[in-house]
């Protein structure tokens, strides 16, 4: 997935993403992905720039984790996260599906992992979830998936 944020607010701002984990319907955890001010990297800190750009690559590791690494121009992250035995898990970009005009003085939910809703007919769907609404953090219940991960970003 690439990503690329543009707007002449951005310059000078810091940036962090953060992410919660979402079981049985319920957040069990809250964490920094990355948080330009904590990078160590000076010149990193703030935009120099107003774009930011990125790639993220996400893959259903065979010991059961969601592995993402976060790729700048000049850096990468990279993460795991613990994942149900499905491999079929999706990457959403739900800032460009939910159709929401992004403020960059806002946190806003920027994508989501989640695993498919299961229809009564057996037949499954991601892109129903991802355009249900904002109640983001609802997903769980209303469709009873078992399992997601939604990142929240922030310019600052």
């Amino acid at each position: 997935m690439k990503l690329n944020f543009e707007g002449k607010d951005l310059k000078g701002k810091a940036y962090k993403l953060t992410v919660k984990e979402i079981w049985d319907g319920k957040i069990t955890s809250e964490s920094v992905v990355f948080d330009s001010k904590n990078l160590g990297i000076k010149e990193f800190e703030t935009l120099s720039e107003p774009e930011m750009k990125f790639r993220l690559i996400s893959k259903y590791t065979s010991d059961n984790k969601l592995k993402m690494t976060f790729k700048f121009s000049r850096f990468s992250i990279s993460k795991e996260y613990d994942a149900t035995e499905s491999n079929e898990y999706s990457l959403r970009n739900i800032a460009h599906e939910s159709g929401l005009e992004l403020k960059y003085d806002e946190e806003f939910y920027l994508f989501a992992y989640i695993l498919p809703y299961e229809r009564e007919d057996g037949s499954k769907s991601w892109c129903e979830v991802g355009t249900a609404g904002d109640d983001v953090e609802k997903w769980g219940e209303k469709f009873g998936i078992k399992h997601y991960l939604l990142f929240e970003m922030k310019f600052e």
